[in-house]
């Protein structure tokens, strides 16, 4: 919301501005909420007391030219949505684009990441808030006590994650961009099955993390924009509003997850087992549009691992418990399907690295 004064300066202003201004100005009601795409902001001063305060919360400025406004700064325009159009002064050092998340439900995107190529650019599905009924129920077969007890979680507000997992693609492209994760400048090893649209393996929990940081610092966002999901929306995103032990129903079938498929799980039919990963996307989504959340690769979660607090009914990461584990989620390539249920948990230390483990991101949205 602009403050009373700005809004009175802004109509001074709008005495002899441009017609592009004037227009999407009236057209806004003067909030920038709605987006003033192509307007010609050259001649402000957003450093003047009437003006103190101004932001863009969310404003789309494609095409906007504020090249010689004077009193800007970055943190004006979280949020905000821009690209190579739009003009800023040279002194502002801002990245050259800037995606505004859609909020709507199960919305698929992209966010560009400059200088990299698109297959680079993590590949996102906002998810809605929502509560859950989390962990296994106790006559489930093949369950533990870790995933007990059961409660009901809330996720308190949209948040985004990877439709993927992070692949060898956006790994490699990240580290010739200058990216230095601390297992050092070798990129990791890929067991000899490839890499490009494989998902990233042999790479720890705090690679991982290292990861979503350079991310963020290269895109300009605040630290934890994006980030490894906890433990609950990892479990809430897997589910995707069902109850049973797999998105796909009470079974599992070989042609649904990359698995050990020499096993079963409640008579279900067998198949092959491959004996490595397959490329990310190409096994069928759950209902909320996620690829892989059962099998292919064991995902890092923020989460150190512990038993389940019973009091705990919201969705944010268990970061106390025991530091030298941390938790793996969705089972792998080498596991039989009792493994790939949706509340199954793993453990491992942070500094563990295997060709059966991966991870993907998570973004914050507001």
């Amino acid at each position: 919301m602009i403050k009373d004064a700005a809004r009175e300066s802004l109509a001074r202003i709008m005495a002899e501005p441009s017609e592009s201004f004037v227009a999407l100005a009236r057209a806004s009601g003067l909030d920038p909420a709605t987006g003033w795409r192509g307007a010609d902001l050259r001649s402000v001063d957003f450093g003047t007391d009437d003006l103190t305060g101004f932001r863009f919360p969310r404003t789309l400025l494609h095409g906007a030219d504020l090249s010689q406004a004077r009193g800007l700064r970055r943190d004006m325009f979280q949020y905000a949505g821009w690209d190579e159009t739009t003009r800023f002064p040279p002194d502002l050092h801002m990245p050259l684009s800037q995606l505004r998340p859609p909020l709507e439900p199960l919305a698929r995107w992209r966010e560009p990441i400059p200088g990299l190529p698109e297959r680079a650019w993590p590949d996102m599905v906002t998810l809605p808030a929502g509560t859950f009924l989390m962990g296994a129920p106790k006559a489930e077969k093949g369950s533990q006590t870790n995933e007990r007890p059961q409660r009901r979680v809330t996720v308190p507000r949209p948040f985004a994650l990877g439709r993927t997992a992070v692949t060898f693609a956006m790994w490699d492209a990240a580290m010739a961009a200058g990216f230095v994760p601390p297992s050092g400048t070798e990129p990791p090893k890929d067991a000899g099955w490839g890499r490009d649209e494989r998902p990233v393996i042999n790479v720890s929990w705090h690679d991982a993390q290292a990861y979503c940081t350079w991310l963020n610092q290269r895109l300009g966002l605040p630290p934890g924009t994006y980030r490894l999901p906890s433990e609950a929306e990892w479990e809430y995103s897997c589910r995707a509003g069902r109850i049973t032990p797999f998105s796909f129903g009470k079974k599992i079938l070989p042609e649904q997850a990359n698995y050990n498929g020499s096993y079963s799980y409640e008579k279900a039919a067998q198949g092959e087992f491959c004996g490595r990963t397959v490329p990310v996307g190409s096994l069928p989504a759950n209902p909320w549009g996620l690829h892989e959340m059962h099998g292919n690769v064991s995902e890092w979660v923020e989460d150190a691992y512990c038993d389940y607090p019973a009091y705990a009914t919201d969705a944010s990461p268990l970061v106390y418990a025991i530091p030298s584990q941390r938790v793996l989620r969705g089972g792998s390539w080498t596991k039989s399907p009792e493994f790939l249920r949706s509340w199954k948990r793993g453990t491992l230390r942070p500094v563990g690295r295997s060709s059966s483990i991966g991870f993907r991101v998570a973004r914050t949205l507001d």
